[in-house]
């Protein structure tokens, strides 16, 4: 067992009695509250707080936060004194739109991941602890991503991709990865752990 299975084995028994903090997600639209209750085919948001819960990141980057769903997870487990930072490309004001809370803690970015410029200069890309990829699921665009950042993955950072199942382009991208890694079935299209 390498380490990215032995650390989804950690979190496990933390995932299967795990309950969503209601007064984070209870704020998000309906489709939101439904996607982060739905442990069968939308597990990953669960165990991403699961993970922080356990872990205690100092800070965790998320490549493609959308609307904000897994940030909300991330965020309700999330100690005071980490940091979020979260990039997303502008979606016609819906970026970012299922935060209805303040965070002092969460630092929202808006722009492309593929331009390093985008990120705050107080935002120190190297001393990530975990990393979380869901960004456009298409192979040139993951492969660019690893590209740009692999130099700021440090020793025993973790790293994650949802939907490494989706279609050939992410499969091959996930084939190529050497750290140690793991497919798990927290979501229907799967969803990798690596760690560095």
């Amino acid at each position: 067992m390498n380490r990215a299975q032995k650390l989804y084995e950690e979190i496990l028994p933390v995932f299967e009695k795990y309950e969503p903090k209601m007064e984070h997600i209870s704020q998000m639209p309906q489709r939101g509250i439904d996607d982060v209750l739905n442990k069968k085919e939308w597990g990953y948001y669960q165990w991403l707080a699961c993970l922080v819960k356990v872990k205690k990141p100092i800070q965790f980057i998320e490549l493609g936060g959308a609307m904000g769903v897994a940030c909300v997870s991330i965020l309700s487990e999330l100690p005071k004194t980490s940091t979020l930072f979260s990039i997303t490309l502008p979606e016609n004001k819906l970026e970012f739109s299922f935060i209805k809370r303040p965070y002092f803690n969460f630092r929202p970015v808006l722009g492309d991941d593929l331009d390093l410029a985008v990120w705050p200069e107080d935002c120190v890309l190297g001393v990530t602890d975990i990393w979380f990829i869901d960004t456009k699921h298409e192979e040139a665009h993951l492969k660019k991503e690893f590209e740009i950042y692999k130099p700021f993955f440090k020793k025993g950072a973790i790293i994650l991709l949802d939907d490494i199942k989706l279609n050939e382009g992410m499969y091959n991208v996930w084939k190529d990865i050497v750290w140690d890694k793991y497919d798990a079935p927290l979501h229907f299209s799967r969803f990798g752990i690596c760690v560095v």
